[in-house]
């Protein structure tokens, strides 16, 4: 009869280590196949998906997400863009509304401006029209002082008439040397009717001797031997006493194509036309071309 083997407690621990990690080992190699199923079943069915999932879907699948991805792109831009555009606008309306602000004071101040300048034209206007009237009135009675002047000037000589071409002697008696020259043209001169006799200071070589007679009767009794004096030749002439401006008067009717001659006579300067019209009287203030073309019609 045999005998029963003991077992120590030492033995009994590392069979039921053995027999924990037998039953572990189990456990992992049934989780790696079921891992590996399932890693099967996963290709299986991709392989699957892959055959159902035609080209024109998966085409239409990708622009279907892309079109959605600009979408809400787009979206998230537009509204970035509007944005901008907003900020963009108010400061342009900004600018411009001060820009307006300023412009509408600049035409406030301008048209201040014109409405001083206006009233100073204004000013202006009526301060020429009165200076124009003032200068007018004072340019018509310095004209009409000139004449006047002239014509009491000439008045004053209305008793004259000088003598030219008369030799001269040193030491000669002026009034002898009149009453003997008016001898040889048969004129006799009394010494009451003598007022002034002198010769015109001056350089010439033979200086006119001027004569102041009693009165316009014997004055008119000496000029009518005016051809008989220049027939003694010699530049030997009676003329009148004419003042300066009435002998540029004369000077200057010579100059114009339609005057044929003029004069003085009497007080006054005459002239002839060429257009046969009657003699025309002429003044130191008139305007000679306007009166001689009114004349020549």
């Amino acid at each position: 009869m045999s005998t029963p083997v003991t077992r120590s407690g030492a033995d009994r621990k590392k069979e039921k280590m053995t027999l924990e990690k037998t039953k572990e080992t189990k456990e992992t190699s049934e989780v790696s196949k079921s891992l590996a199923q399932i890693q099967r079943d996963l290709t299986e069915m991709k392989t699957e998906l892959k055959k159902t999932i035609k080209d024109d879907m998966l085409e239409s699948t990708i622009m279907t997400i892309v079109q959605k991805f600009f979408s809400e792109n787009n979206k998230v831009r537009e509204r970035e863009m509007i944005k901008e555009m907003d900020k963009r606008c108010a400061d342009i309306t900004d600018n411009y509304n001060k820009k307006l602000e300023k412009m509408t004071a600049n035409m406030d101040n301008l048209e201040k401006n014109v409405q001083n300048l206006t009233e100073k034209l204004v000013e202006c206007k009526r301060e020429l029209r009165v200076t124009k009237q003032s200068l007018e009135e004072t340019e018509h009675t310095s004209r009409e002082a000139l004449r006047l002047g002239n014509s009491n000037e000439q008045f004053s000589r209305k008793n004259n008439f000088k003598i030219m071409g008369l030799p001269e002697k040193p030491s000669e008696n002026t009034w002898g040397v009149v009453k003997e020259f008016m001898k040889n043209v048969k004129v006799q001169l009394d010494d009451r009717e003598l007022i002034a006799v002198h010769r015109i200071p001056g350089n010439g070589e033979i200086r006119p001797i001027i004569v102041k007679v009693l009165n316009s009767n014997v004055k008119a009794r000496v000029m009518r031997k005016r051809s008989d004096v220049k027939n003694l030749g010699k530049g030997k002439k009676l003329v009148d006493d004419v003042t300066k401006a009435n002998t540029r008067l004369i000077s200057e009717l010579t100059k114009f194509e339609e005057i044929d001659s003029a004069w003085y006579f009497n007080g006054a300067v005459y002239a002839k036309l060429k257009s046969n019209n009657p003699k025309v009287k002429f003044d130191i203030t008139d305007d000679l071309p306007t009166k001689i073309k009114k004349n020549s019609k």
